[in-house]
């Protein structure tokens, strides 16, 4: 289905990454989770797009203000991302090794001789071995999870502030999966990095992460900590996106689904955007853009519904 004409992809979230922690964002494709993403990079083309508000690197610098050198230096060694799809992320024509020199070569004024050992070292920390081998190596030849690996080093050369991780292991089979995500925790721990983790899978986040802010039709529908967000969801949508997830022990069941499609978003919302789908919706929700609660702490949400009322489903 095409979408003509203006559309607002992201609408007035708020978002605030601690230093250390892994917070991921979560909902299904078309939310706008890879948009706010790469918003933080300003990787989107700018002539066709427009960004409002503000993006604070350390609480004080403002990323939309930047100058394009100021972008450049910053991408890489403050702020690095590891994309969907490491086949295209990397550069065919080029080896492994040189690769990853190219972001000392950019951020650093360290020697080449330094600078290869420090490649060599983080090729043998992210499980990429014989190092030495493999850096004169191509990408066709080594599998997707060892280039996942290549891609997790390289956002990390710098070891920057910020490491956006943007659904890191939709190309991965289950296996490689656990052992990407297991490596990205221990090398998140190892250099005290935050991690924004975009994801589709509430699995991965119970996994890795320390917050959630779920996603829907481009506004944060709820954040909080990871154990108040499954033990006791608030916005309907969570609570659908939990009761959607495999169980086990459950072989044969139907699986949970939920029905109906989010909203156009080059359309004005009125009301909640979850109406149409919510089995909870009153005739406020159609009319009545939906206020932000305190369902404790550090667990908010956007809901007419008091948190007590929208406990009826827990993970």
């Amino acid at each position: 289905m095409s979408i003509s004409g203006l559309v607002y992809a992201v609408r007035d979230i708020t978002l605030d990454i601690r230093k250390g922690e892994i917070l991921g964002i979560v909902g299904e494709s078309g939310c706008g989770k890879s948009m706010t993403a790469k918003s933080i990079l300003r990787l989107h083309d700018e002539k066709k797009m427009e960004y409002g508000g503000s993006i604070l690197l350390d609480g004080e610098k403002d990323i939309l203000k930047m100058s394009k050198k100021e972008l450049r230096e910053m991408r890489g060694r403050d702020i690095s991302m590891i994309f969907q799809d490491p086949i295209t992320t990397l550069n065919p024509l080029k080896t492994i090794g040189k690769q990853i020199l190219e972001m000392y070569q950019l951020h650093t004024d360290i020697s080449g001789e330094e600078a290869q050992a420090k490649v060599l070292e983080l090729l043998d920390l992210v499980g990429i071995v014989p190092a030495q081998d493999r850096f004169r190596q191509y990408p066709f030849e080594l599998s997707g999870g060892q280039l996942q690996r290549v891609c997790i080093a390289m956002a990390l050369a710098c070891r920057p502030k910020l490491l956006i991780a943007d659904e890191p292991t939709t190309a991965l089979d289950v296996t490689m999966q656990a052992q990407v995500l297991d490596l990205l925790k221990r090398l998140q721990r190892k250099y005290n990095s935050s991690v924004l983790l975009i994801t589709h899978n509430f699995g991965v986040v119970a996994e890795i992460c320390d917050r959630i802010a779920v996603m829907y039709a481009g506004q944060i529908v709820e954040s909080g900590d990871v154990r108040e967000i499954f033990y006791h969801p608030c916005h309907p949508y969570t609570k659908d996106l939990i009761a959607s997830i495999p169980k086990t022990g459950q072989h044969g069941t139907q699986l949970t689904t939920i029905p109906g499609m989010p909203p156009r978003l080059n359309q004005d919302i009125v009301g909640c955007p979850y109406a149409p789908r919510c089995t909870k919706v009153c005739d406020r929700c159609r009319t009545e853009a939906p206020p932000l609660k305190n369902a404790g702490e550090t667990h908010e949400y956007l809901c007419f519904l008091e948190p007590d009322n929208s406990r009826e489903v827990s993970a």
